[in-house]
């Protein structure tokens, strides 16, 4: 324990807020009304999401709920109901992940087309909002243009590939990074057999093949 002193000019001070913007008013709302289904259990099946969160302190805005509703339908995560909205079984699925519901999707699909690895990759750099691991200087960006022409997220899935037999690849300019979102993507590829029941090599049978990592991506990410 101890206190921690912040110093601001008084005009800066005079314009914050008595009180941080909570979390539910300025973040997408896609997980929160994800996750508050499940957890409402059978109370949540033919509810409005504005009436399921109506509960808050500081309750979203009926737009708010509403948006996040057709970004859960469109997922596959939500279906309608005279009256409201109910979580699908791939919405509880997509709920036992912990990423947005659509890299979640990115990575059921992924599980289910054989090319796992590669996706969670991908998912665990976009999540952990890291610099790329990519070097900024003209020759690095030369080189990754080299492992991969047409993507930014498959250059890093080839970079990793090249980096796990040993090989490395002189466009990776921060190693550390890449080894700790190749921890992350393990992580994730853990989480999704477990909400997909399962899987183990199957889902990575595909895994050079980069037209379903593709796919995969464009479904969530």
């Amino acid at each position: 324990a101890g206190t921690a002193i912040h110093l601001f000019r008084r005009a800066e001070l005079e314009t914050m807020a008595a009180h941080p913007t909570a979390e539910v008013l300025r973040a997408p709302l896609d997980a929160i009304v994800l996750r508050a289904r499940v957890l409402a259990g059978d109370a949540e099946a033919g509810a409005t999401t504005a009436a399921l969160l109506g509960e808050l302190l500081q309750p979203p805005a009926a737009a708010a709920a509403d948006r996040a509703d057709a970004a859960l339908i469109a997922l596959g995560a939500l279906a309608r109901v005279s009256g409201g909205a109910q979580l699908t079984p791939f919405g509880r699925r997509l709920a036992r992940l912990p990423t947005s519901p659509a890299h979640a999707r990115a990575l059921l699909t992924a599980a289910a087309l054989g090319c796992l690895s590669p996706v969670a990759l991908t998912v665990a750099a976009l999540e952990q909002g890291r610099a790329s691991p990519f070097g900024r200087a003209a020759a690095a960006a030369a080189a990754k243009r080299e492992l991969e022409p047409t993507s930014d997220h498959l250059a890093l899935v080839r970079a990793a590939a090249a980096a796990a037999v040993g090989g490395g690849h002189e466009a990776v300019a921060d190693t550390r990074a890449l080894r700790e979102t190749v921890r992350a993507a393990e992580r994730l590829k853990s989480a999704t057999l477990e909400a997909a029941g399962g899987g183990g090599a199957a889902a990575d049978a595909r895994r050079e093949h980069m037209g379903a990592v593709r796919a995969c991506l464009l479904s969530g990410c």
